[in-house]
Parts: structure tokens; C-alpha cells; sequence
């Protein structure tokens, strides 16, 4: 019951900025003019995650899980 009432619960307390599909490309490029480009930080963050990931999936035979979770 929940899961059916809360997307609308949030709708209603929390409605869209952007009511027209005319305004969202706009809005949109606006939006990723300031955040800019991926920094060396965010790449490093996306290689740690996908490293720890791998080894937590494939690494079972070489390397410890909780190992995994120390070491990144």
C-alpha cells in the first residue's frame, strides 16, 4: 500500500519545477553548464566503486570480502 501512496505523496508536497517538455532541454542544459564536466575525484570515486564491486563478485576465491570492504 505504501509504495502505491508515497510516489503521490511526494508529487503533492514536492511538485516538478518544470511543468512544459518546451522548458526542460533549457532547463536541462542550464543545469549541466554548472556542474560542469567529471572531475578526476568523481572518475576515481566511479573506478573504487567498480574495482570493490568486482572483487566482491569475482575475487571470492583470491580475496577475502571483508578485505575488499578495508582496503577500498
Amino acid at each position: 500500500m505504501l509504495l502505491l501512496v508515497l510516489p503521490l505523496a511526494v508529487y503533492l508536497l514536492y511538485p516538478p519545477e518544470v511543468k512544459s517538455g518546451d522548458e526542460v532541454p533549457k532547463w536541462a542544459a542550464g543545469e549541466l553548464a554548472k556542474i560542469g564536466g567529471i572531475t578526476l575525484r568523481q572518475v576515481e570515486l566511479a573506478v573504487l566503486v567498480l574495482l570493490a564491486l568486482t572483487l566482491w563478485i569475482f575475487g571470492g576465491e583470491v580475496i577475502n570480502a571483508t578485505t575488499v570492504a578495508i582496503a577500498v
